[in-house]
C-alpha cells in the first residue's frame, strides 16, 4: 500500500467516524427529548387539579434548578395545556449529556406528593358543581393524587426510554455491537 492510498483509507475512516458521531449524538439528542417530553406529560397530567395553580406551576431548568412560582393557573383537564407546552418547548430544546431538572417550587408541592396533610382533614376541601362538600384528601393524602405524581411517573422511566429508543431505532438509527 503507497502512502497516499494510506492517507485516502484514513480520510475515509476518518469521515465514517464523524458521520457515526454526528448521527449517534443526534440519535441520543432525540431520545433524551423524547423522554423528557413523555415523562413532563406524565407528570402534569397526574397533578392535581383544583384551581389549576399546582400544575402551572412545573418548570423546566437546564443544567440549574429553576426558582420561584409562577404566577398562573392550568386548569386544562386534557393533554396540551399551557404548562404541558411550556414543557415539552423545553424538552425540545435538550440535548445528551445536559442535566435537566423538572420541579415545581410551589409549598404544598411536596405535601400532594408526599401525603403530609393532616389526619383526619380538618375540614379542608371544597363544594363541587352541585355544592356538596368534597374533602381533598383522606388518611394524609391527596385524594386526587394518593400516590404522587413524581414518584409514580419515575417507576415509568423505563418505559419511556424503551419507547424513545424503539422510535430512533425506526427512524433508521442503528447501534452495532
Amino acid at each position: 500500500m503507497t502512502n497516499a492510498q494510506a492517507l485516502a483509507q484514513n480520510k475515509l475512516f476518518l469521515v465514517n467516524m464523524t458521520r457515526f458521531v454526528a448521527q449517534t449524538k443526534a440519535s441520543c439528542d432525540e431520545i433524551v427529548r423524547l423522554v423528557l417530553f413523555d415523562f413532563s406529560r406524565a407528570i402534569v397530567m397526574r397533578t392535581p387539579v383544583d384551581t389549576g395553580r399546582l400544575r402551572a406551576n412545573w418548570q423546566f431548568g437546564v443544567g440549574e434548578i429553576p426558582g420561584g412560582e409562577i404566577d398562573a393557573v392550568d386548569p386544562a383537564s386534557g393533554l396540551g395545556g399551557p404548562t404541558e407546552d411550556r414543557l415539552a418547548s423545553g424538552a425540545r430544546a435538550a440535548n445528551a449529556g445536559t442535566i435537566h431538572y423538572i420541579v415545581n417550587n410551589l409549598p404544598y408541592a411536596a405535601v400532594i406528593e408526599y401525603g403530609q396533610y393532616p389526619n383526619p382533614p380538618k375540614g379542608g376541601g371544597r363544594k363541587d358543581k352541585t355544592g356538596k362538600h368534597v374533602t381533598l384528601s383522606a388518611g394524609g393524602y391527596s385524594t386526587q393524587a394518593p400516590q404522587g405524581m413524581v414518584r409514580i411517573t419515575v417507576m415509568e422511566y423505563k418505559g419511556f426510554i424503551e419507547r424513545a429508543v424503539g422510535i430512533v431505532k425506526s427512524a433508521g438509527f442503528t447501534w452495532h455491537r
